[in-house]
């Protein structure tokens, strides 16, 4: 990693990933490596399908039957189900995708109040009040209050117009791959129903008494039903 490179990364908090041999080919074998791990395995997650370019894995998945589940937890998939259309009813669920579009604007707005803007998330987004630990909020406030970290973060939903039209493009057909879709009572309970048109296979999953931050919320509840679908 250049020097550049290494500022960069200290400034957004995203770093290249680090391979013990530099060279391509060994890049190369080290991802390889990685890869066939994932593919061994089941693959659970939550709001990634936005970050396709971050995350190989998830792209692997979409065009390969080369793993044995995958689970999303409450979220929609950028252009399949989670469409250009936002309902002004709907404000408190979605506000933040177009809050975020902007270059510059929401990280100037945030400057300073980051305490606001990310404990907003850990209020309004839990069933239970105090899921997630004021000492663990603390601690996303203070990473995102250093320079560049919420500009960062917000580049991320800059990209979802793009990853909507990659999206359509894979889900020509249903996807192979057993799906488990566990939706919060209280957030998307109905993951399940909307993305029965995109699989083949879909077991669908609500979590009662819990908001969009399942593992959180109900880590109990949401293990059950992993291993129940594994």
């Amino acid at each position: 990693m250049s020097n550049r490179e290494i500022r960069e990364s200290e400034r957004t908090g995203c770093r290249r990933p680090w391979f013990p041999n530099s060279s391509r080919a060994g890049k190369e074998a080290e991802e390889e490596r990685e890869v066939e791990l994932v593919k061994a395995t089941s693959i659970q997650f939550a709001d990634l399908w936005r970050y396709r370019k971050r995350i190989p894995q998830i792209q692997g998945v979409l065009f390969k039957e080369d793993f044995k589940s995958l689970t999303l937890i409450d979220a929609g998939i950028p252009g399949v189900t989670l469409l250009n259309e936002i309902e002004l009813s709907d404000y408190k669920r979605k506000w933040n995708f177009i809050f975020q579009m902007p270059p510059d604007l929401p990280a100037e707005l945030t400057m300073g109040k980051e305490d606001a803007y990310v404990g907003w998330w850990f209020k309004n987004k839990v069933f239970k009040p105090g899921a997630i630990p004021q000492a663990d909020v603390d601690a996303y406030v203070h990473a995102y209050a250093r320079e560049g970290r919420m500009d960062a973060a917000f580049d991320y939903c800059r990209k979802i117009v793009d990853d909507m039209e990659f999206n359509k493009k894979q889900f020509k057909s249903k996807l192979p791959i057993r799906l488990l879709a566990a939706g919060g009572e209280h957030s998307i309970p109905n993951v399940g129903d909307s993305l029965r048109p995109y699989f083949k296979d879909v077991k669908s999953v609500v979590i009662r008494d819990s908001g969009h931050f399942v593992p959180e919320g109900q880590p109990e509840a949401l293990a059950k039903a992993l291993l129940a679908f594994l």
